[in-house]
This record gives C-alpha cells, sequence and structure tokens, in this order.
C-alpha cells in the first residue's frame, strides 16, 4: 500500500466562483493551468452578452460607463522565464489574475504552465505574503 502525501489546498474566489489551488513551497512563483483561464473566458462570453473581451484578456462590459471598464479576472503582461512544475525552464506567459482568499483581495501574478494537474499552484512567495498580514 503506497502512501499518499496529502497537499495544502487553499481555496480562492473570483467571480463568485471558487477554485482550490494547490501550495506548493518548494515552487517560487505561482503558476495556473491554461484551462482555468479558458473557464472564465467561455463563462463570460456565454453569460455576459452585453460585453467583448479585448486582446489583452479583459472584459468589456458595454452596459457599464467606460470608467469602470478595467475591472478584469486576469490580464496578459507578458511573457517570462520560469521553471514550471516539471522542472524544467520554459518561456511562458505572465497573467495577472484578482482573486479572493479568506475574505481578502489579491491580485498576483501566476505564469500560464501546461504541465501541472490542478487549477493552480500557490509558489512560496505568495504564500510568504499571506503569513506576513497574518
Amino acid at each position: 500500500m503506497s502512501k499518499v502525501k496529502s497537499e495544502e489546498k487553499l481555496y480562492i474566489v473570483v467571480k463568485h466562483v471558487g477554485f482550490t489551488f494547490i501550495v506548493n513551497r518548494r515552487v517560487k512563483h505561482n503558476l495556473v493551468h491554461p484551462a482555468y483561464l479558458s473557464f472564465y473566458r467561455q463563462f463570460f462570453l456565454e453569460s455576459l452578452v452585453l460585453g467583448y473581451w479585448d486582446e489583452n484578456g479583459v472584459y468589456i462590459d458595454k452596459s457599464t460607463p467606460k470608467s469602470e471598464w478595467g475591472k478584469f479576472v486576469y490580464k496578459k503582461i507578458g511573457h517570462g522565464v520560469v521553471l514550471c512544475s516539471d522542472n524544467k525552464l520554459r518561456n511562458c506567459m505572465r497573467v495577472m489574475i484578482h482573486f479572493e482568499c479568506d475574505g481578502k483581495a489579491y491580485s498576483e501574478v501566476f505564469y500560464v504552465d501546461n504541465t501541472i494537474r490542478y487549477a493552480g499552484v500557490m509558489g512560496n512567495d505568495f504564500m510568504d505574503k499571506i503569513k506576513a498580514f497574518t
């Protein structure tokens, strides 16, 4: 019988939809699976027909004033070389994701990694940030 190593998990909420991200303190940066981003793109395309997605992943809602158009789920902010979950250096897309965790709002940089098995992985940098605030 093999022992299953328990993993620390963190529950985050984005636009009233909750996800469980895995906490991995051996990883420095936050990682996110591209399917997670696709979920939000598809979710908003089907449910909010009064707007559109621009080229940066920002949802523009035509029914709200232009001053509030900056509210977004995630925003593409370029590329960066990062150590992915399979221990290989890759040039991955960077996105800024806005989410809530334990009732507090956060905006964090995530690297899009195709090799992770979960929606996302919270790295050591973010966990140290949470620890400093509590």
